[in-house]
């Protein structure tokens, strides 16, 4: 990835020249997305691959609430993306390593979501990664309506103490817009 590139309202752009660190603790929602090879399916609304379509609506989020949103990019490992902007796809799916750097954020009772087609590597272990979680993970499911991956989201979901729900792109951006937007206003209480 392009460290030059720094995406408007992202951790980097708020913390400017001043401390990357200090600027996370104003985070209120860290977003882990699943940046596996699926995620170039081209189910999207308008023939849009996954990834963009949620690109798109992580750029706006970040734009509408500064320095507010922490991104955790996982496929084949997973990466802190300070400047907003998130890897392409590629690889597997590590959810857990993904769920290990959202830990120290959920520990500080920084609200968490997965968004994902729901097929990581070893469900197993993330299921048991997600039960030792503290604060709860919500997950968002972008798979298409009745993939194989929606039942494994429904299941860690519950184990991790959160909710499931669908942020279906094969019909339009606005669902996941909106319940990244709700979460986001209820962490800012």
């Amino acid at each position: 990835m392009n460290q030059s590139l720094i995406a408007r309202g992202s951790i980097l752009d708020v913390a400017k020249a001043g401390d990357a660190a200090l600027a996370l603790l104003d985070v209120k929602l860290v977003l882990l997305c699943d940046r596996s090879s699926a995620m170039i399916t081209p189910d999207a609304y308008g023939g849009k691959m996954r990834y963009a379509a949620e690109d798109e609506v992580i750029q706006r989020l970040q734009a509408q609430y500064p320095g507010q949103i922490a991104l955790i990019a996982f496929g084949s490992d997973a990466q802190m993306c300070l400047g907003g902007i998130l890897p392409i796809p590629g690889g597997t799916t590590d959810m857990v390593a993904a769920l290990d750097l959202a830990s120290p954020f959920m520990d500080a009772g920084t609200k968490a979501v997965l968004i994902s087609d729901g097929e990581p590597n070893d469900e197993i272990e993330t299921l048991e990664c997600a039960r030792k979680l503290r604060g709860k993970l919500e997950c968002v499911y972008v798979g298409p309506e009745g993939g194989p991956g929606h039942e494994f989201m429904k299941r860690l979901a519950r184990e991790a103490g959160g909710n499931l729900a669908s942020g279906d792109l094969t019909k339009d951006t606005s669902l996941l817009e909106t319940g990244l937007m709700q979460l986001l206003l209820r962490a800012g209480k």
